[in-house]
């Protein structure tokens, strides 16, 4: 005991859970918002507060979930660009919840590689 995957991954109860937050309907402020978790996982990795990083990342990859719908609202190539672009978040969001996990700071900036070239993949195609 204490000695597994899971053990040696860290331990997330230390860190707060984020609290449900409603998310807006408007794709402006969505994008927005994004954008600013976008910023804030940047923010954490800079301090090496590596276990923190998948609040914010878990909070984008529900704001690009929402997101989802308004693909219908888009001109065929920006949705053609959308659809992956949205993917690519959540991957990285997924990314940073377990490279955070580790601890390592090449994998949770390999991550955020991911992470952040999703999200200006889904600002350019929604704006």
């Amino acid at each position: 005991p204490g000695v597994g995957p899971a053990a040696q991954a860290g331990n997330k109860s230390s860190i707060p859970s984020p609290i449900p937050q409603a998310i807006r309907e408007s794709m402006a402020e969505i994008l927005r918002e994004l954008k600013g978790k976008d910023a804030e996982v940047r923010d954490l990795i800079a301090r090496g507060d590596f276990a923190a990083v998948w609040v914010p990342a878990f909070r984008a990859k529900d704001l690009a979930i929402a997101l989802e719908p308004h693909l219908a609202h888009l001109a065929a190539q920006r949705r053609d660009a959308g659809e992956p672009a949205l993917s690519g978040v959540v991957r990285g969001a997924c990314l940073l919840d377990a490279a955070g996990d580790v601890g390592n700071r090449q994998q949770v900036e390999a991550a955020f590689s991911t992470f952040t070239a999703g999200v200006a993949d889904v600002v350019a195609a929604f704006q």
